[in-house]
């Protein structure tokens, strides 16, 4: 591509430096530079779309120092994605729509923010661990801190999930989801 690109400019730079008027011949090549280049792009481009081996196996593994784990969790990787995820209230169709109704029905707005009329989304990150549990629940984007606390306190409160698997073991998997606080 870029060598497509360095003949296009040498031919432009030649027309104008001599002031040469385009003839039938610079007219072609100029337009088979064109032509060239922008098949290379095109090639290039698919090729890094859709990748050169169909077959090939994706899976996306958060590694252990970026979150603050304990010893034993440290040796573990946590996955972002996987074969099976996991599932809340052991409904596969529905578990997010059950973990939110979960959320809302567990969640008491702070008196704190009422009294403010604060309201927002925090965004909790948490892991669903191999035995279901949940652990690690942090606030990745906050709200305020008496509504921070709160959604930790009801992501904490969550019971067993059914948990992720990847080739055929359990593994770790960590979610991020965003709690909405609203005074209505």
């Amino acid at each position: 591509m870029i060598l497509a690109l360095q003949i296009i400019k040498k031919t432009i730079k030649t027309l104008a430096m001599k002031r040469i008027k385009a003839s039938t011949v610079t007219i072609p090549s100029l337009l088979l530079s064109i032509l060239l280049s922008a098949s290379i792009v095109f090639s290039v481009s698919c090729s890094k779309a859709y990748g050169q081996n169909e077959k090939e196996e994706v899976e996306v593994v958060i590694k252990s120092d970026s979150i603050q784990l304990n010893e034993q969790q440290k040796k573990e990787d946590v996955f972002v994605i996987v074969e099976e995820m996991p599932v809340f209230d052991n409904d596969k169709s529905k578990s997010f729509e059950k973990f939110r109704s979960f959320i809302g029905k567990n969640m008491k707005f702070p008196d704190e923010a009422k009294k403010n009329g604060t309201e927002g989304t925090v965004y909790v990150s948490f892991i669903v661990e191999k035995d279901g549990s949940v652990s690690n629940v942090k606030v990745e984007r906050s709200a305020s801190p008496s509504l921070d606390q709160e959604a930790i306190r009801v992501v904490q409160s969550s019971p067993k999930w059914q948990p992720g698997k990847q080739k055929g073991e359990f593994v770790r998997v960590i979610f991020t989801f965003p709690i909405v606080f609203s005074l209505h």
